[in-house]
C-alpha cells in the first residue's frame, strides 16, 4: 500500500498484515497500529497467514495507557475493532512507512529523511495530502488488478471484450489507461492526478461490467464452443495434480486457440509460462 493511503475503518486485519497504520477519531485521541503474524502462529511455506488464524497487533494510544500493546486478534476483525476496546471509534485510518518502536516510548516513522514524532502525527496530521495519494492507491490498485486478469488465462478467454480494443467501452479504458501511464506524477498538480485517476477508475469498471455481461458472446458464434473449451482445459492446466495432466490441458488449450487465431485472446505462444505461473 501506497503510505498516506485512507484505508476503511471495516477493513478486515487479514487484508492488513504486514502494515502500519495511523487512525484517529478527530478528537486529538489517535493511534498508531501495526499488523503483523503471531511468532507463535503456524506458517505455511509462503509466510502468509492460514485463513481464521490470529494476528499480533502492535498499538500505541494518544490517550489512557500510553504504552506499547501486544494483542492477537482474530484476523477477520476490522481494523477499527482494534481501536474500540481501548476506547476510540476511529473517524479516519490511514496507512503509514513502517514504524520505528524504540525502547520506550511513542513509535516513530522516518519518512523524507526526516524522523516523525507520534505527537506531531497527532497535532499536525497526516503530512502528505490525503486526497493525493488516495487517487494513486486507487490507479495502482486499477492497475494490479487488470494486470492480473491479463495473466489468468481462463479470465481473457471468457471475458475476451475487456482486451478488444474495438470494443468502445474497451478502447476509453485503454485510452484512460494511457493517459494516467503518460502523466508525470511528480509534477502534475494534484486536481489532475485526482481527475484522471477518477477517470481511469471509472473506464475500467465500465469496461470489465461491459465485458463480464457480455461473455463468450463477445466471439464469433462458431468460436464460441472451442472458446468455452478452451478456458476449461486453462483451469484444468493450473489446478492438475499430475505433470502429464496438466501438460495435456496446456496443449489443448494452445491448441484451440492457434485455431481460434483472435487478436485479442492469449498469446499461444505464452500460454505455457502464464499457465504455469
Amino acid at each position: 500500500m501506497i503510505p498516506w493511503t485512507p484505508i476503511p475503518p471495516d477493513a478486515p486485519l487479514k487484508d492488513l498484515w504486514g502494515q502500519s497504520f495511523f487512525a484517529d477519531a478527530g478528537d486529538g485521541r489517535a493511534m498508531l497500529l501495526t499488523v503483523s503474524i503471531s511468532p507463535v502462529a503456524a506458517r505455511p511455506a509462503a509466510g502468509e497467514p492460514r485463513p481464521d488464524e490470529r494476528l499480533r497487533v502492535t498499538s500505541h494510544a494518544s490517550f489512557g495507557w500510553r504504552r506499547r500493546r501486544n494483542e492477537l486478534l482474530p484476523d477477520y476483525l476490522p481494523i477499527s475493532g482494534a481501536c474500540i476496546p481501548h476506547g476510540m471509534v476511529p473517524r479516519r485510518v490511514v496507512t503509514v512507512p513502517a514504524l520505528e518502536w524504540p525502547a520506550h516510548g511513542a513509535p516513530r516513522i522516518r519518512t523524507e529523511g526526516r524522523m516523525l514524532t507520534f505527537r506531531d502525527l497527532v497535532q499536525h496530521g497526516p503530512p502528505a495530502s490525503v486526497r493525493l495519494q488516495g487517487a494513486l492507491a486507487m490507479a495502482d490498485e486499477v492497475k494490479t488488478t487488470y494486470g492480473r486478469m491479463l495473466a489468468d488465462v481462463a479470465y481473457r478467454i471468457e471475458q475476451s471484450a475487456l482486451f478488444d480494443s474495438a470494443v468502445p467501452t474497451t478502447r476509453s479504458f485503454d485510452n484512460a489507461l494511457r493517459v494516467w501511464d503518460e502523466l508525470d506524477h511528480s509534477s502534475a498538480g494534484e486536481e489532475d492526478v485526482v481527475r484522471l485517476a477518477g477517470t481511469l477508475k471509472l473506464a475500467f469498471q465500465t469496461a470489465r461490467a461491459h465485458a463480464e455481461a457480455l461473455g463468450l458472446d463477445h466471439l464469433p458464434v462458431a468460436s464460441r464452443a472451442d472458446a468455452r473449451r478452451a478456458a476449461s482445459a486453462a483451469r484444468l492446466a493450473v489446478w492438475a495434480k499430475t505433470d502429464g495432466e496438466r501438460a495435456a490441458a496446456q496443449e489443448q488449450v494452445v491448441r484451440i486457440l492457434r485455431s481460434l487465431a483472435l487478436y485479442y485472446l492469449p498469446d499461444p505462444d505464452h500460454v505455457p509460462l502464464q499457465l504455469t505461473r
